[in-house]
């Protein structure tokens, strides 16, 4: 029988801090990400270069895979492919590193993450108030 060892977001973040890898944090238990392929990084690529130029002169900020997502409804510390934020990025402390105002958020699937990126993914998301869009591919 396997016991998994609960622990806090404020633990969490400091493990991701010194993590060599990423990790997404749901309810509690760390979950290490899988590595993506050169074919996933080429489509992220092209959809940030379509998205950009797009909302270069507007207010709205994108974000690539690197910024992590807090959804505090569900307990949830993810990293989407891309973000995109209306106006300025809302950070829940003083660390610029995750944001709670995403109002696009683009997930490039994998045979891996398919099924949970189309679920329960989608439905994290949705709770997030400033949540509008998602981009599947």
């Amino acid at each position: 029988m396997t016991v998994t060892t609960l622990i806090s977001p404020a633990e969490y973040l400091v493990q991701e801090t010194l993590a060599p890898f990423k990790s997404e944090y749901h309810d509690g238990v760390v979950i290490p990400m899988a590595g993506t392929s050169a074919n996933h990084n080429l489509i992220v690529s092209n959809v940030h270069g379509l998205i950009f130029p797009a909302i270069d002169d507007l207010n709205f900020v994108l974000f690539m895979s690197d910024m992590r997502l807090s959804i505090p409804h569900t307990n949830l510390y993810t990293y989407a492919d891309l973000v995109v934020v209306a106006g300025e990025p809302s950070f829940p402390d003083e660390r610029d590193d995750t944001i709670t105002n995403p109002c696009l958020i683009v997930e490039v699937l994998s045979a891996s993450t398919r099924d949970y990126d189309r679920g329960n993914t989608f439905a994290h998301y949705r709770t997030i108030p400033s949540f509008r869009e998602y981009l599947v591919n």
